[in-house]
């Protein structure tokens, strides 16, 4: 989903302290649930991994302009050159991320059917 130019994936750093996860609820909650909104998308949350277990890459803190986020960050893409490179990428992140907490978004709402 991220289609921005250049080669950085978009992650927010959420931090492991109380203050930073404080601050999922009052920064980063309202950021992205309003993206999701832009995309006609739902935001469901995020999955949380430490950034020691994404080895094969670099993430790097990327506050962009114009945005009100503090906590953003990029997954350097720069080695995913083809697609077999990105989607390689897309799935040791998904196989990272399931081995860890799945933090829920409180503005997602689940469809009832």
């Amino acid at each position: 989903m991220d289609d921005r130019l250049g080669t950085g994936l978009s992650v927010d750093r959420l931090g492991m302290k109380q203050t930073d996860q404080d601050v999922v609820g009052s920064v980063l909650v309202p950021l992205a649930s309003a993206m999701g909104v832009k995309r006609n998308l739902p935001f469901t949350g995020w999955a949380q991994l430490p950034v020691s277990e994404i080895k094969m890459t670099k993430v790097e803190a990327t506050p962009p302009e114009g945005e009100d986020n503090p906590y953003h960050a990029e997954i350097n893409r720069d080695d995913c050159d083809n697609t077999s490179a990105a989607y390689f990428l897309a799935f040791m992140l998904s196989v990272i991320a399931g081995q860890h907490e799945f933090i829920p978004s409180p503005d997602f709402e689940p469809d009832p059917a």
